[in-house]
């Protein structure tokens, strides 16, 4: 009597990463392939019920099920992976194997592989930083350059998260939920995504964490000697698996994990600039980076920084990085020149515990804010209207360099040309071209006005 593999494709709607019916009704027409022991695949679809079966299944060893959603065609092992139509990302693994032995196929054993999606939206990469604190942990927005922190909510289910990253495959936070000890994923809705356990992956309270850019999860505890690596992009075929980054990213082995000589540090961040970790160490207050594929360290002699943890730290698109101390709240910008690194005091927000930061690295930095009015408000064919833009650099350290304002003209409106000015000075320019204002100061503020008729 042979052996079954059979399982449901969900909607996974209370994100839990495990199959609940009948709260989570299947997917349909979703492709799942099955390869035997002799590396033949078979393929199949879910049911109107999102349900598969692979029966008869007669030969001993080891079998794998890959949920590919898309016709794999003839690859065999399959490799592309995709999203049913409706959802946007996964929340279980991609791939399972199953080893079935002479015993099993005797007594038409039946194994059961369920797997998950859902449709969440995404974080925008955005100018400021994202951090998780306190206990029930909330999520903040905190804007680098005036320090200000703007808090989102608490997120739910209630826990502790920790070691989190942005994710620029999926724009999406991951990290680490340090009461159940399993991978997350935070939603912009301040929901958060608990995945089942990634097998092999220590019991432990990871506090260092962030995402490489093709969404790896690097997964740290303070002053322990191995770091660990899981997958994070949910269509990859290694999702929520670890994987091992001195061998190109495949599945990991024992001893998993990648040796590390023990840092005490709280955070770190990968740097668009050179793909390599960044972090503050705590003890020595020097900048440290590490090679993500070795775990290799070089320490960068750096001035500047206060005693203290730093909890979240960030890089922005020019490779500059950003480090928030827990105790006091400052936050420095740390330029590395050569050898050497130099931090300044940039802006001050909350201090703040049990605190992590995510940014997505390949944003610039927003020195500026921008507004618009316009007099009178309501007009009449032929009336003649005047457009003022307020642009001021909100920093306190960095002028806003070399800085241009295009603005397009409202429908319905013709530019009168020669009507542009500046700080109350004429120019020629056009701002559905361009406007140039040169450099502004730190606090600086410059004015622009230019007038439109109604058709």
């Amino acid at each position: 009597m042979p052996a079954t593999i059979q399982g449901t494709v969900f909607e996974d709607v209370n994100q839990n990463g495990t199959y609940n019916p009948p709260g989570d009704p299947g997917i349909p027409n979703v492709t799942v392939v099955l390869e035997d022991p002799n590396g033949i695949c078979t393929t199949t679809m879910t049911d109107g019920l999102g349900d598969y079966s692979f029966s008869g299944l007669t030969i001993v060893g080891t079998y794998t099920v890959y949920e590919t959603v898309a016709d794999p065609g003839m690859a065999c092992p399959p490799t592309l992976f995709t999203q049913p139509p409706g959802y946007t990302t996964s929340t279980t693994s991609r791939v399972r194997t199953i080893d079935v032995t002479q015993a099993d196929i005797d007594t038409n054993q039946s194994f059961t592989e369920n797997f998950g999606h859902e449709d969440v939206e995404s974080f925008e990469c955005s100018a400021n930083g994202l951090q998780v604190a306190l206990n029930p942990s909330r999520l903040f927005e905190i804007n680098l350059v005036t320090g200000a922190s703007t808090l989102q909510g608490f997120l739910s289910p209630a826990a502790v998260y920790n070691a989190i990253g942005f994710s620029v495959v999926d724009n999406a936070i991951y990290g680490y939920n340090q009461d159940s000890r399993n991978v997350a994923r935070i939603n912009p809705d301040l929901t958060v995504t608990n995945f089942g356990p990634v097998p092999n992956l220590p019991v432990q309270g990871f506090n260092v964490g962030d995402v490489d850019f093709n969404g790896h999860l690097y997964l740290y505890n303070s002053n322990n000697t191995r770091f660990y690596v899981v997958d994070v992009d949910p269509d990859s075929p290694t999702f929520l698996q670890l994987v091992d980054p001195t061998a190109g990213f495949i599945l990991d082995t024992a001893p998993f994990g990648t040796a590390i000589t023990p840092l005490p540090i709280t955070d770190w961040a990968f740097n668009p600039i050179d793909n390599q970790l960044y972090s503050a160490n705590n003890a020595t207050l020097n900048v440290v980076r590490v090679n993500p594929l070795t775990g290799g360290q070089t320490v960068i002699p750096t001035i500047g920084l206060t005693p203290g943890g730093y909890g979240a730290v960030f890089f922005d698109a020019q490779g500059f990085f950003y480090v928030l101390n827990n105790n006091t709240g400052q936050i420095f910008r740390i330029e590395i020149i050569g050898p050497n690194a130099v931090a300044t005091f940039f802006s001050s927000t909350v201090p703040a515990s049990q605190n992590d930061g995510a940014r997505c690295a390949f944003a610039l930095l927003n020195l500026l804010e921008i507004a618009k009015s316009v007099d009178p408000t309501l007009a009449c064919p032929g009336d003649i209207l005047m457009y003022t833009i307020e642009v001021e650099n909100i920093g306190t350290i960095l002028d806003a360099e070399n800085v241009i304002v295009i603005d397009d003209i409202p429908a319905g409106t013709t530019f009168i040309p020669g009507s542009v000015t500046v700080n109350g000075m004429p120019t020629g320019d056009d701002p559905s071209v361009g406007i140039s204002l040169g450099d502004i100061p730190p606090g600086g503020m410059v004015t622009i006005t230019y007038e439109v008729e109604v058709d």
